[in-house]
C-alpha cells in the first residue's frame, strides 16, 4: 500500500490465468453472472491503476467505467496474446492517456501546481510527519512529471511490473522501455531536488 491504494498483484500461478481466460470467455458469450465477477476480480487493480496514473483523482470512476465497458466491449476479440490483467492494464493507460490528451486540449496548463508553498519545520524527533511531508513531495513531483513519464514510475515502481511486463503492455522493446524509465527517474530526482530546494 505504497501510496494509500491497495496494490493487487496482476501475476498469479498459471490456474488462476487459466481461470481468468475462461471468466472472459463466458463474458463473451453474454452471461452476466461472469460479468458480475469479472468486474469484481479486477475492480480493484483497475482503480488502484488508474488513481496512480491520473493526476486527478476526480476522473477515476468515470475511468474505470469505461475501462470495464471497453473490456466488455472487447471480451469476443481478446485473442489471449497475454495475460486478461495485462490487457485490462493496456486499456487502463489508454483511457487515462485519452483523458490527459482531452485535458491538455482543454487546458495550455495544468492548474494543480497551484498549491501552497507554506512548509513548517517539523522537530527532528517526529519521523511521521517527516515521512508525510516526503511523500506529499514526492506526490506532488509524479503529478507535475509529463504523463509519459507519470505511467513509467507508476508501473514500474507503484504497480511494481517487471521490466517484460511493461514491455508487453506498452508494445515497446526492452531497451526503449528501460531507457524511458531512466529518464523519467531522471526527471523525477530533478523535481524532487527542486522541491528541495525551495
Amino acid at each position: 500500500m505504497a501510496d494509500g491504494i491497495p496494490t493487487v498483484s496482476a501475476v498469479g500461478p498459471p490456474e488462476a490465468a487459466h481461470e481468468e481466460r475462461l471468466l472472459l470467455a463466458e463474458v463473451a458469450a453474454g452471461n452476466s453472472a461472469a460479468w458480475g465477477r469479472f468486474v469484481t476480480a479486477h475492480r480493484q487493480r483497475v482503480v488502484s491503476l488508474a488513481y496512480r496514473l491520473l493526476a486527478w483523482p476526480e476522473e477515476v470512476d468515470d475511468v474505470v467505467q469505461e475501462v470495464f465497458l471497453s473490456a466488455l466491449a472487447g471480451a469476443r476479440t481478446f485473442r489471449g496474446d497475454c495475460a486478461v490483467s495485462t490487457w485490462l492494464t493496456t486499456i487502463t493507460l489508454n483511457e487515462c492517456r485519452r483523458r490527459w490528451r482531452r485535458r491538455l486540449l482543454r487546458r495550455a496548463r495544468l492548474a494543480e501546481r497551484a498549491e501552497p508553498k507554506s512548509r513548517r519545520e517539523a522537530p527532528p524527533s517526529d519521523t511521521a510527519a517527516l515521512q508525510r511531508e516526503r511523500f506529499q513531495e514526492v506526490r506532488s513531483a509524479l503529478r507535475r512529471l509529463r504523463p509519459r513519464d507519470r505511467e513509467m514510475i507508476v508501473l514500474r515502481h507503484l504497480e511494481d511490473m517487471s521490466i517484460a511486463r511493461i514491455s508487453d503492455v506498452l508494445g515497446l522493446g526492452r531497451s526503449a522501455v528501460e531507457a524511458r524509465l531512466s529518464r523519467a527517474r531522471a526527471r523525477l530526482r530533478k523535481l524532487l531536488g527542486e522541491a528541495a530546494a525551495e
